[in-house]
């Protein structure tokens, strides 16, 4: 995301969008992170936090977090009348 863009709801209504699409097919949603200010932002969309380590060589830090189809449902994001922003 284009830092100028950041907080204005784009990365929410893309993310709610595509959370709709995954949700009504059924399917989880894994993803992988390097910043942790981000994991807060996923948390709030229904990820979870399943495991946390790094990168050796590099001291990369790497957050993975998975969102199953239940928790597409019980966040309210599989259904697409729920995609305005």
């Amino acid at each position: 995301m284009d830092p100028a863009k950041q907080g204005t709801g784009i990365g929410d209504v893309l993310m709610r969008a595509f959370l709709a699409r995954t949700g009504a097919e059924g399917m989880p949603v894994y993803l992988e992170t390097h910043d942790g200010w981000n994991v807060g932002y996923y948390e709030r969309h229904g990820f979870e936090l399943i495991r946390e380590t790094s990168v050796p060589k590099h001291n990369l830090p790497i957050w993975c977090m998975r969102r199953s189809p239940l928790q597409q449902r019980r966040f309210g994001t599989d259904s697409p009348s729920r995609l305005t922003p």
